[in-house]
C-alpha cells in the first residue's frame, strides 16, 4: 500500500469545527477510517419508491426516472426485439403458402415472393443493427420501422385480393396484437400503432372489397377487441416492469444502506470519536497482530507511549473544549508525523501509543514528534496562544516479549522517567 500524502498541519483554533479532523485527510485504515468508508450517499438519493406514474402513458412521471428505468431495462428490450425483428418477418414468409393456393406459382413468384423475402432481409438487417445499439430510442426506432413496413406489405397483400374478408381480419387482429405484446415500445407508441394499423387495414378493405354494412361492423367490431385486449395487456405490463424496478432500487437502495451502517458501526467500535483515531480496543488488536509479526518473521518492532504535559491544568484553566481541541490537534500532528504504516491509537485522556513496524529505535521519530507537537500553537478567545508539549517513552521488542503488554508496559516506565526528568522529553527503557 503506497504512502498517502498529508496536509500539512497548521495553527489551530479554540473551535473545534475549524480543526481538520482524521477522515478530512485521508489516513488510512491502519490510523483510522478512509473518507470513502465514511460517505453515505443514502440522504442524496431519491428513492425511486417515490417517483409517481402515469396511469394514462404507464410511465413514471419524471422523465429523469422513465429515463432511467428504461436504461435498466435496456438489455432485456433489445433481446425482445431482435427476437421480434426475425420471427415476425419468417412468419410472413411462411404465407406463401397461401399465396401459390391463391395467386398460382407464376404470380406468386412475381409479386409475393421478392416482397416477403425483402422484408425477411429488412428483419436481418434491423437484427444486425440492433445487436450494435447502445440507446433504447434507437431500438424504439428500428423497432417502428419495421412494424410500419409490416402494416405497408399487409396491406399490400389486401390489395392483391386473393384472401377472404375472414382471413383478412384474423391475420390484421394478429398484426394489431403484435403490435401491443411482440414489438417492444413505449405504451402510447404501442397504442399508435396498434389503432393506426386498424385505421389503415378499415380504409384498404373499403377501397379494395367494398363489402357491405355487416362486414365492416365485424370487422369494426373485430379491430376494437383486438386493440382493447391488446392495450389492457400491454399497459398492466409495463406496470408490473416498473414496479419491478421500483423494487429493485429500493432491494439496492437499502443493501446499500446496510452496508453503509456496517461500515459506520465499525467506525464507532474500532475509532476514537473525538480524534479519529484508533480507540484503545482496536489499537491492542492491531498491535497484537503487529507484535506476532514480528516475533514470527524476527522483525524490529518499537513501541512510543505519549503524555501531554500538564494536561489536567489546560482543562482547568481554558475549559474542556480548548482540551478537546488540543487533543485533536495532537493526533493530527502525529498522523502528519507518522508513516502509512505505524499504528496510531489514544489509550484514554491524553494518553496516546504508537507502534513503529521495522525500526529498531524509535528515538529520532519521537523526538521529531516531540518537536512538532512542542512547535505547535492553539488560538484561544482573548487572541493568545496556548502552547503544550509531550514526554514520550520509548521501548523496543525483546525475545522475551509474550505479548504487546510487555513492551507497552516497558515504554510507560519510559514515559515515567520522561515526566521526572522535567518533562517535554524523550526517554528509552
Amino acid at each position: 500500500m503506497g504512502r498517502r500524502h498529508h496536509p500539512p498541519f497548521t495553527c489551530l483554533a479554540t473551535r473545534a469545527d475549524c480543526v481538520p479532523l482524521p477522515w478530512d485527510v485521508g489516513f488510512g485504515l491502519r490510523k483510522g477510517h478512509s473518507e470513502s468508508a465514511r460517505r453515505s450517499t443514502n440522504g442524496k438519493r431519491r428513492s425511486v419508491m417515490d417517483a409517481a406514474l402515469t396511469r394514462l402513458r404507464a410511465e413514471f412521471r419524471r422523465a429523469t426516472d422513465e429515463r432511467d428505468f428504461r436504461n435498466w431495462s435496456f438489455q432485456e428490450t433489445c433481446d425482445q426485439a431482435r427476437i421480434a425483428v426475425l420471427v415476425i418477418p419468417a412468419l410472413l414468409l411462411g404465407g406463401l403458402l397461401s399465396d401459390f393456393a391463391g395467386l398460382g406459382v407464376e404470380r406468386t413468384l412475381l409479386l409475393a415472393l421478392p416482397v416477403r423475402l425483402a422484408f425477411l432481409a429488412l428483419g436481418v438487417v434491423q437484427f444486425t443493427r440492433l445487436r450494435g445499439m447502445t440507446k433504447v430510442e434507437s431500438v424504439d426506432r428500428a423497432v417502428t420501422l419495421l412494424q410500419v413496413v409490416l402494416f405497408l406489405l399487409f396491406y399490400y397483400f389486401i390489395s392483391l385480393a386473393y384472401l377472404s374478408l375472414t382471413e383478412h381480419l384474423l391475420v390484421a387482429m394478429f398484426i394489431v396484437l403484435a403490435a401491443y405484446l411482440v414489438f417492444p415500445n413505449r405504451f402510447v407508441w404501442m397504442v399508435r400503432l396498434g389503432i393506426g394499423a386498424s385505421l389503415g387495414y378499415l380504409l384498404v378493405v373499403t377501397v379494395f372489397l367494398a363489402p357491405d354494412m355487416r362486414l365492416v361492423t365485424l370487422v369494426v367490431e373485430g379491430l376494437v377487441v383486438a386493440n382493447v385486449f391488446g392495450a389492457i395487456t400491454a399497459h398492466r405490463l409495463h406496470i408490473s416492469k416498473r414496479g419491478e424496478y421500483r423494487r429493485f432500487i429500493a432491494q439496492r437502495d437499502l443493501t446499500e444502506r446496510l452496508k453503509t451502517l456496517n461500515v459506520e458501526l465499525e467506525a464507532l467500535a474500532t475509532t476514537d470519536s473525538l480524534t479519529g483515531i484508533n480507540n484503545r480496543r482496536n489499537f491492542f488488536n492491531l498491535a497484537a497482530d503487529e507484535i506476532a509479526r514480528a516475533k514470527r518473521y524476527q522483525r524490529p518492532l518499537t513501541a512510543l507511549m505519549i503524555d501531554i504535559d500538564r494536561f489536567k491544568n489546560v482543562n482547568d484553566k481554558h475549559g474542556h473544549a480548548v482540551g478537546d481541541v488540543v487533543l485533536k490537534a495532537i493526533a493530527q500532528a502525529c498522523i502528519t508525523t507518522l508513516r502509512e504504516t505505524d499504528v496510531l491509537g489514544r489509550l484514554g485522556g491524553e494518553e496516546f501509543a504508537i507502534l513503529l513496524p521495522e525500526t529498531e529505535d524509535g528515538r529520532e521519530q519521537a523526538d521529531r514528534l516531540r518537536r512538532t507537537i512542542e512547535r505547535m500553537r492553539t488560538a484561544l478567545d482573548d487572541g493568545t496562544d496556548l502552547n503544550v508539549t509531550v514526554s514520550i517513552g520509548v521501548a523496543a521488542t525483546r525475545p522475551e516479549d509474550a505479548t504487546i503488554d510487555d513492551v507497552l508496559g516497558r515504554a510507560d516506565e519510559a514515559l515515567y522517567q520522561a515526566k521526572q526528568r522535567g518533562r517535554n522529553c524523550v526517554a528509552t527503557a
